[in-house]
């Protein structure tokens, strides 16, 4: 599951502490000693769910995906790009998709050196700039142990960790 960790932290970030967690895991194809296929469905304050599906054995060229829907529209963003976004108009109920990037490849999904460096660059900054006392960190270990609390969640659910 590690090259959708950052899903996990969205999907966090989006929904809260997952309250309960079911999960399967298995070493389906590979010889290793560690899974290569998980899927879970977690459940967050309020009610909302979210299922994870994870595998290191599906051939690489799929970029990863996060969709989220509600009451009021959804999102899909695959690789790095927002692919669609549509959003209920509350005067007219009407669906209205606004301007979304063109997927350019799969990403980090078939290719982990495909990942821009951009990103990692400003948290890094960042972290130097905390080091140094010029202002908080972006994101906090405080924060950081919510997702890996959830991953954890996961494993236990599926009983690959106890």
């Amino acid at each position: 599951m590690n090259q959708g960790i950052h899903l996990v932290d969205l999907l966090v970030w989006y929904m809260g502490d997952p309250v309960e967690i079911k999960a399967f895991g298995a070493t389906l194809r590979k010889r290793i000693e560690v899974e290569d296929t998980v899927a879970a469905a977690l459940r967050f304050p309020g009610g909302a769910m979210a299922p994870i599906t994870a595998t290191t054995v599906a051939p690489p060229g799929f970029p990863h995906r996060l969709e989220i829907y509600g009451t009021k529209g959804g999102i899909q963003v695959e690789g790095e790009a927002v692919t669609r976004w549509s959003l209920v108009d509350s005067a007219t109920g009407v669906v209205e998709p606004t301007e979304v990037q063109v997927m350019s490849g799969a990403g980090a999904g078939g290719d982990p050196k495909a990942i821009p460096i951009s990103g990692h660059v400003g948290l890094i900054s960042n972290f130097m700039d905390a080091l140094r006392g010029n202002g908080p960190l972006f994101i906090d270990a405080k924060e950081g142990r919510r997702s890996l609390a959830a991953v954890l969640g996961v494993y236990i659910a599926a009983e690959l960790i106890r």
